[in-house]
């Protein structure tokens, strides 16, 4: 049995459709600007997108691309005959952040006593929070989850704090009276 695979790209105006002769045991649209209306041989049109692989039984001798939007339709098809299996990832609508990356140092001064800062909203491209304490005075830092807050950890003066996660944390003051000038610094890495 012949084994072979071809990868062709096309680019279809709106409203036109291509036709592609190619025999093969299979159809796989790697990449896809947009969702567009596919036909193989005779079967009806169906939507197709980028990740979606078509095997129909009997094999494909005729692939009709169909584009029903606006704007121009670029497609990336992979045709395979024999067992070829494609085990690369598509993602549509751009690539996933893997690389962290920290942000700047940001001073957030102490709330009223009794009352609750916000440190860092709740980010899911966070993957740590770094918390400094350069001030005299404790402070608690508290975690979003709790209905009252619960206390993750009281940052002594000239401590650091470390977390990992993506909710919002928040942070009160300890002291009896609000010292003045009372602030913590405040980064993230996050993953872009």
């Amino acid at each position: 049995m012949t084994t072979s695979y071809a990868q062709r790209s096309y680019t279809v105006q709106p409203g036109e459709t291509w036709e592609i002769f190619r025999q093969s045991d299979f159809v796989t649209c790697l990449e896809g600007s947009t969702a567009f209306k596919l036909r193989i041989n005779e079967s009806p049109a169906s939507t197709f997108q980028a990740g979606l692989t078509f095997r129909p039984t009997g094999g494909v001798q005729r692939v009709q691309v169909e584009n029903t939007t606006a704007d121009p339709l670029i497609v990336s098809l992979g045709f395979g005959l024999g067992n070829i299996e494609d085990a690369r990832l598509s993602l549509p609508g751009g690539t996933v952040p893997t690389r962290p990356q920290r942000k700047e140092w940001r001073r957030i001064d102490a709330p009223e006593i009794g009352q609750i800062e916000v440190l860092a909203p709740a980010n899911p491209s966070r993957d740590e929070l770094i918390v400094e304490n350069p001030t005299p005075y404790s402070v608690s830092i508290v975690d979003e989850v709790g209905l009252l807050g619960d206390i993750l950890r009281i940052l002594e003066p000239g401590d650091s704090f470390v977390v990992q996660c993506s909710n919002a944390i928040r942070f009160r003051s300890n002291e009896v009276a609000q010292p003045a000038g009372h602030f913590l610094r405040v980064t993230e890495t996050v993953f872009v």
